[in-house]
């Protein structure tokens, strides 16, 4: 057997994964990449962008990697080579540059880079009701659950006596809109107890018994009925503030001030936006009301 033949495939591998530079995920947490040393030819490899991405390697025959920052400047050029990869918008990385002098790709645009969401709705007619017998929730017309496996008489809809098909975009998210004003409460029935993220239903001047997802209602009694993995959205209407439990949009993570939620709860014309003091969420307020 020719040894010979089966060792070079591996080494042109070797050769080939060093000149080519890596691509990282737009929305990777900052950091300072560590530059990396040139290929074949004495050339340096481009140095990486701040914020995490790393610099593509340098090519064989002394040209030099693009190099991409997460929003930063382009890399520095190599000495003997062509200029570095154009730092790419929203923390996509650069090309790796050609062999033979070529120069370093371009860095692509695009990546979440911690980009702010957008609104689920800006209309009611942007919503559906889903009803089976384990959920009745508002969802966007795009989406398509699946239903529960579960066996019933009757959905979940028509068990808490509300209209089975009526559905309201309630700062930004699409809702069943549940009555869970518990102000005009006036009979003298005790309110149900209900779990962590839930609230009483009310119907005319009395609670239902039922309780409600606290991100269904129309608006709630107050942000700490939220349920832990939501945050408040307080739109400050002329009849007085109205506080709604938001899905938090997965590009903030752990932001929840007006830069990131924002953009995708204080729909027009609340789209006056301030940050809650004491409270995880956003007031959302109508300069023009």
């Amino acid at each position: 057997m020719n040894w010979t033949r089966l060792l070079l495939p591996v080494a042109s591998l070797s050769l080939l994964a060093f000149a080519c530079g890596g691509e990282s995920s737009g929305d990777a947490p900052g950091g300072s990449g560590g530059a990396i040393s040139g290929g074949s030819g004495g050339s340096t490899g481009g140095s990486s962008g701040s914020g995490g991405a790393t610099g593509g390697n340098a090519g064989v025959g002394g040209a030099t990697g693009g190099t991409a920052g997460s929003g930063a400047t382009g890399g520095t050029a190599g000495s003997g080579g062509a200029t570095g990869g154009a730092a790419g918008s929203g923390g996509a990385t650069g090309g790796a540059a050609g062999s033979g002098g070529a120069t370093g790709g371009a860095a692509g645009s695009g990546g979440t880079g911690g980009a702010v969401g957008s609104p689920e709705c800006k209309q009611d007619n942007d919503c559906k009701v889903f009803n089976d017998c384990c959920t009745c929730e508002g969802i966007p017309k795009t989406e398509n659950p699946a239903s529960c496996p579960a066996i019933c008489l009757q959905n979940s809809c028509e068990a808490l006596g509300v209209p089975p098909t009526t559905v309201s975009c309630v700062a930004g998210r699409c809702v069943k809109g549940f009555d869970c004003d518990t102000s005009k409460v006036t009979c003298k029935a005790a309110a149900p107890v209900c779990p962590a993220g839930q609230v009483a239903q009310v119907k005319g001047n009395c609670y239902t018994f039922s309780c409600v997802a606290a991100s269904e209602c129309a608006f709630v009694p107050g942000c700490g009925d939220c349920a832990p993995t939501d945050v408040c959205s307080l739109y400050v209407t002329q009849s007085g503030p109205r506080p709604h439990c938001i899905s938090i949009p997965k590009a903030c993570g752990g932001d929840f001030s007006c830069a990131c939620l924002g953009p995708s709860t204080c729909i027009s014309p609340f789209n006056s936006c301030s940050n809650l003091s004491g409270q995880k969420g956003v007031s959302c307020g109508c300069p023009a009301c």
